[in-house]
């Protein structure tokens, strides 16, 4: 095979941040691919910033034929607009990716209707020159989710957006396991994913103040019930908040001796929820956890509740006879771990922001406190009525995730590009010595290149 047949450059933005990585390129033949397009929250970079990157990568001679979009989450997708429309490619992803962007153009006053859109699903096959992509659909915490399966002059290569098994449905786990162990019939050449929580359990240093708060509003509401919502598919951060609840109760911190004198009850609500609390007890890895789910003699409940996977709230909340409406008490504590997710047309979201707001509405004249984040509650436009501040919960698959994934696709070699520093160490620790972990360089102009020449991160 040739030198230039396959040459693949994990894109930056303008600074190193916390979470590195916009993209990945490939460049199959006389073809180049973006796959992903992201920006995540927490990194500042202009419209001209990011467009600046992709220039330079086209003034070296690299072609930008297209984008093609794994799922509809905004490290992920967010710059897929600006790019696509300054150098006039198509952008290839799911129905419901599309209606995501769409409202992220109304948002951001972005020509929508400029930009040409391909809808792809599970199962087709796209041929550019001698380059095949299979489209895979997987199971994620957001609908419709993809993977790309790329074979080009007897090299097997897969681009995952998120190297996750859990997702939205009680079946995601064992699908998504199928869907590996399919793949790996055929040796993996090379695999590019998000690697992010390579290093730690799923729970990012960012998040514990977040998870130890909840404690903390634990310990000054004995007696309460304190609903907590947020994703199923978040096994690690559960996990976390459920351990530094219990880590307290049998302690001997005397800020938390009227919530131990009174018992904590762990509970959790919605058919999703209770799959993700089946896992964690089968783990058995919190102490004392089991001798605190569901105990009726407790005085204080932390109940965890599903926010559902296309918005961040159960439907079944806003139903006459929801799960809430007859068990909030006044002064009962609700946690919104995120804000709403735009991934429909403006009509069908701004419905669902009105069935939002009315379930809060309804809770608040329940006379619940509620805490959430400030986009959540500006979305709402109930800023003047909740408590505002660091409640969003990433939703990135956790070391031993990874390691599963890794174990069954067995790649020759691995470019992650998100990651945080130090994590290409950890992720090849998961990896072992059958794999080779590629170190995602910050490139700028000068150093655009091909990966012709892979080395361990300490080589």
């Amino acid at each position: 095979m040739r030198a230039e047949t396959l040459k693949i450059i994990p894109l930056r933005g303008v600074k190193e941040g916390v979470e590195q990585g916009v993209s990945i390129y490939y460049k199959l033949g006389r073809y180049g691919f973006i796959f992903d397009c992201g920006i995540h929250p927490e990194e500042k970079i202009t419209e001209e910033e990011l467009i600046a990157v992709y220039k330079r990568l086209k003034d070296s001679g690299f072609p930008l034929d297209c984008i093609f979009l794994t799922h509809s989450h905004t490290d992920h997708i967010r710059g897929a607009l600006w790019v696509a429309g300054h150098f006039h490619i198509p952008i290839y992803c799911t129905s419901v990716c599309k209606r995501t962007l769409k409202n992220i153009a109304e948002r951001d006053e972005v020509n929508f209707d400029a930009i040409k859109f391909v809808t792809i699903q599970e199962g087709d096959e796209l041929k550019f020159g001698r380059a095949t992509i299979r489209v895979r659909e997987w199971a994620h915490s957001t609908a419709d989710a993809l993977g790309f399966e790329i074979h080009i002059g007897g090299r097997h290569l897969l681009h995952m957006g998120d190297g996750k098994l859990t997702g939205i449905h009680s079946e995601s786990f064992n699908d998504n396991i199928a869907m590996f162990e399919e793949i790996a019939k055929e040796p993996l050449h090379l695999l590019t994913f998000d690697a992010l929580k390579a290093d730690r359990g799923g729970v990012t240093p960012a998040e514990m103040p977040m998870i130890e708060n909840i404690a903390k509003i634990a310990a000054e509401n004995t007696g309460k019930k304190i609903f907590i919502f947020m994703f199923a598919t978040h096994l690690d951060k559960i996990q976390a908040i459920i351990k530094q609840v219990l880590d307290r109760v049998y302690s001997d911190d005397e800020k938390y001796r009227e919530l131990r004198e009174g018992g904590v009850s762990i509970r959790f609500g919605g058919t999703a929820m209770k799959n993700a609390a089946q896992i964690i007890e089968e783990e058995n890895e919190i102490p004392n956890l089991v001798k605190n789910l569901y105990r009726r003699d407790a005085e204080t409940s932390v109940v965890f509740g599903t926010t559902g996977g296309e918005f961040s709230y159960d439907r079944r909340l806003v139903q006459k006879n929801g799960f809430l409406k007859d068990k909030i008490n006044p002064g009962d504590v609700v946690i919104f771990s995120c804000g709403l997710i735009p991934c429909s047309d403006k009509t069908e979201f701004e419905r669902k922001k009105r069935e939002a707001k009315d379930m809060v509405e309804e809770m608040l004249r329940l006379e619940a406190r509620i805490y959430t984040t400030k986009w959540f509650a500006k979305d709402l436009q109930i800023q003047d009525r909740v408590t505002t501040g660091h409640f969003n919960l990433g939703g990135h698959e956790g070391q031993k995730g990874l390691q599963k994934v890794l174990d069954i696709l067995r790649p020759q070699m691995i470019l992650p590009f998100h990651l945080l520093k130090g994590g290409c160490t950890a992720l090849q620790r998961l990896a072992g010595e059958g794999s080779i972990v590629l170190q995602p360089e910050h490139f700028e102009c000068v150093n655009l290149g091909a990966i012709e020449n892979p080395k361990p991160e300490n080589g």
